[in-house]
This record gives C-alpha cells, sequence and structure tokens, in this order.
C-alpha cells in the first residue's frame, strides 16, 4: 500500500493514471476504480455511496474491464445509480442480501469481524460500525439473530432466521412474480405511434401491465419514482430510439436487480447505440406494428408465465 484511498480515506495502492488526470485506486475496500483529480469536489458527504458503486462495479476478481472511471462529469449519473431511495430500509436490504450470500450454513453465524475491515461499502455504509447498527437493527426485528448467551460488550456475529430467509427471498422474487412491466423510452411525439401501437399493446397481450414514468404520478421526485416502479416490476422494455441517457440508466438498473430486459431499437437509430449494449439482441423495428409482433414473440419464448395470446 503506498497511498490513500479518495474514497474510505484507508490504505490503498495508487499509480499515476495513462488516461486522466488522476490515479488508478486499488483498494480492499472500495474496488479497483479510475478518478479523475477533483472529482469529489462537492460531493464529499456522498463518498460513502460512491465507494459502493466502484467495489459492486469490481466484484471478486478487480479487473481492466470492470474498472469504473470517476471523473467531475459523472460523478452525479454515478450517484443517480445508488439505489437508496427508501433510506435505511435499503441499507437493511443490502445487508440482509449481504448475509444471506456470506452464511454458507443455515446453523452458521457471519462472524462480525469478517465485515468491519472491508465489506462494509457493499451495503454503501459509512464504516464497519454502522453496518454492524444495520445488523443490530435487523437483528430487533426479528430477521437477524446472534448467539444464544453473547456476552452484550463484545461485537457479534449474526445469522439468518426464518423471517430473515423469507425478507430475502421476496427481495429475489422483487420482480419475477410480478405482472408489472417498465418502458423505458424515449418521450418525443415521433415515437408515440411506438407507444400506443406496438409496446403497449404487445405488453398488454402477454397479460403485463405496462407502466411508463412520465404517464404516473406521484409526489416523490422522478428519480425516486423510477427506481421504485422498476424495482416492482417482472420486465422491463427498453426502447433505444433517440439514445437517452435515461433509457441505459434504467436499462442498467434492471440489470442491477435481475430484472429481464427486452431491448429494442428503431432500426435507422442502431448504429448509434452505445458499444457496451451493443452485445444484447435488440429487436429492430420500422414500424408500431412489426415492433408488437416482435415483441409478443419474444417475450413469450422468454417468460413462461406470459405465454403467446390464444
Amino acid at each position: 500500500m503506498n497511498g490513500t484511498c479518495p474514497l474510505c480515506d484507508g490504505a490503498a495502492d495508487l499509480q499515476p493514471s495513462q488516461e486522466i488526470v488522476g490515479n488508478v485506486v486499488l483498494c480492499d475496500r472500495c474496488g479497483y476504480f479510475r478518478i479523475e483529480e477533483g472529482a469529489l469536489d462537492g460531493f464529499e458527504q456522498e463518498r460513502h455511496l460512491v465507494a459502493g458503486v466502484t467495489r459492486r462495479r469490481s466484484g471478486l476478481r478487480p479487473s481492466v474491464e470492470s474498472r469504473l472511471t470517476l471523473t467531475r462529469d459523472n460523478i452525479p449519473d454515478v450517484l443517480a445509480g445508488v439505489q437508496l431511495a427508501g433510506g435505511l430500509l435499503d441499507h437493511l436490504d443490502y445487508t440482509l442480501e449481504y448475509v444471506k450470500g456470506h452464511q454458507t450454513r443455515s446453523d452458521g453465524f457471519i462472524e462480525y469481524r469478517e465485515l468491519v475491515g472491508t465489506d462494509y461499502p457493499l451495503v454503501f455504509a459509512r464504516d464497519g460500525n454502522e453496518f454492524l447498527h444495520f445488523q443490530q437493527t435487523l437483528a430487533k426485528q426479528g430477521l437477524l439473530e446472534e448467539p444464544p448467551g453473547r456476552d452484550p460488550a463484545r461485537r457479534t456475529s449474526f445469522r439468518l432466521t426464518a423471517a430473515g430467509w423469507q425478507r430475502v427471498r421476496e427481495l429475489a422474487k422483487t420482480g419475477q412474480d410480478s405482472n408489472r412491466a417498465f418502458v423505458a423510452m424515449w418521450f418525443e411525439p415521433e415515437v408515440k405511434a411506438a407507444w400506443e401501437d406496438g409496446i403497449r399493446p404487445a405488453l398488454e397481450a402477454l397479460g403485463y401491465d405496462p407502466v411508463r414514468i412520465d404517464l404516473t404520478h406521484g409526489e416523490n421526485k422522478i428519480d425516486d419514482r423510477i427506481i421504485a416502479e422498476i424495482r416492482r416490476s417482472g420486465l422491463v422494455v427498453a426502447d433505444f430510439t433517440g439514445h437517452r441517457g435515461g433509457v441505459y440508466f434504467e436499462a442498467g438498473l434492471a440489470i442491477g436487480l435481475g430484472i429481464p430486459v427486452v431491448w429494442t431499437c428503431r432500426r435507422q437509430d442502431y448504429q448509434q447505440t452505445h458499444f457496451d449494449t451493443r452485445q444484447y439482441q435488440h429487436l429492430l423495428w420500422d414500424a408500431p406494428e412489426d415492433l408488437r409482433v416482435q415483441l409478443v414473440n419474444h417475450i413469450a419464448a422468454r417468460m413462461p408465465a406470459h405465454p403467446l395470446p390464444e
């Protein structure tokens, strides 16, 4: 370790970047990322959220392909992808999912000391103490339990209770058991027919309730509503006609949540799609009716619970 991580202030390996004015950082807590000088100016209080994104992006085996670049311009977009519309409740859900992923036996416990050192960014905690608070809160709710007869003054271990396992199952089924289909698309009049004569009737024919954020009403800010609606959905249809940044964000969020995404694009717009997304099969359409037929056949083939209409 030869430097200090700009996200957590812990020891980290820093090397000058060849691509930007800044450093390549390898941190046991925050992962592997590249950061431009001054990228965090004005976002000092959100560093732990950025750390959660970089750590989750790095995965178990950090690589150049997984490395995220943080710049002055993209920090707001990075923060927009943090799914914490529910605040503490989302932290608790992340913590439950973490425990589930690390509890190797149904009767086994996860030692707290294994968590405090390096893994707290995975639940977007500020430090190990906040991570412990999330676990203790879950224990009070009956979703986690500590070893019987433990010393109350000693930091302890946790495992899922039956209620905790049930909550984890509910989280895993957030999308799969839902008949809601979130539609991410350009809202300009020129693609109005693609919605009215293509996407909406296709989804309704398959038994989905299509949701478009501009046609919903709510008191929360639109970013929170988008995140909430996607998390409630069993399918996302992302149409990249017009190449709106929000569509890329919403499709990426769905992938992160494990929700199936159907990728579509007007044929004449396809060559301008971002290279990161071209690996996915896109349904290319020329007319709304063509889009409707392709969607019905494609979704029915992928989603057994939504077969072709008779």
